[in-house]
């Protein structure tokens, strides 16, 4: 577990600062994107693909948030509309199960609250399925069943990075500025390294990456040995 957050973080880490004039684009092309609501799939296919291209070592571009657009966009509108789906459905038994009667309360505090945990562990695999479904070789059905493998498999990494993921969605929207540049590529890439990094570890050759030898040090001076 612990190799799978670190090298998680540090490829996370590292793709952004190769890769941040690209990415700050990106974010800004996403925000716009997803305001108008009806494009939200648009955004996530064009997000997904230009930081599935970095992630992969791949060549990329601004250019390739168009280009996600026309393979991707019916398999996100079908993750959009399902997680949205889902969301609703929960929210609105929590609110029933919430409000039954007094004396089935406690029947209702434990439906509600299995339909909380549900919700969660639903948005949890959505780490895997986002980045799986750039992957159009898999059918839809196995993206969530593969997703839905790593999850169970990897749980507790998967549980840790999310804190990881909150912390710092938290300090980009303290800062605004932060949010605005990477508030929405930050998660996807942290998105695709989790999942290279746990199928990788249960041998799915195709998501392995090669270990990021860089240190911190190397933001300062290229510590080489010419």
């Amino acid at each position: 577990m612990g190799d799978i957050i670190r090298r998680t973080l540090k490829h996370t880490f590292w793709d952004i600062y190769d890769h941040v004039g690209t990415l700050i684009v990106v974010n800004l092309l996403a925000i716009l994107f997803l305001l108008p609501i009806v494009t939200i799939p648009l955004a996530l296919s064009g997000l997904f693909h230009v930081t599935h291209l970095i992630v992969t070592e791949q060549e990329s571009g601004v250019r390739d948030f168009f280009r996600g657009m026309a393979p991707l966009r019916w398999r996100y509108t079908l993750v959009a509309g399902l997680n949205l789906v889902v969301c609703l459905i929960c929210t609105v038994n929590i609110w029933f199960y919430l409000s039954i009667r007094k004396d089935l309360a406690f029947l209702g505090m434990l439906a509600a609250g299995t339909c909380f945990w549900f919700a969660v562990v639903f948005l949890l695999g959505q780490l895997y399925v986002g980045p799986l479904m750039c992957r159009t070789g898999l059918r839809v059905r196995d993206v969530y069943k593969l997703g839905l493998w790593l999850l169970v498999r990897h749980i507790g990494a998967t549980v840790v990075v999310c804190f990881y993921l909150i912390f710092f969605l938290g300090l980009l929207l303290i800062s605004g500025v932060g949010a605005i540049l990477l508030g929405v590529v930050f998660p996807a890439i942290l998105a695709h390294n989790l999942t290279a990094q746990a199928a990788g570890a249960c041998g799915v050759a195709e998501h392995e990456r090669a270990e990021e030898i860089r240190g911190f040090r190397d933001l300062i001076r290229p510590w080489g040995t010419d």
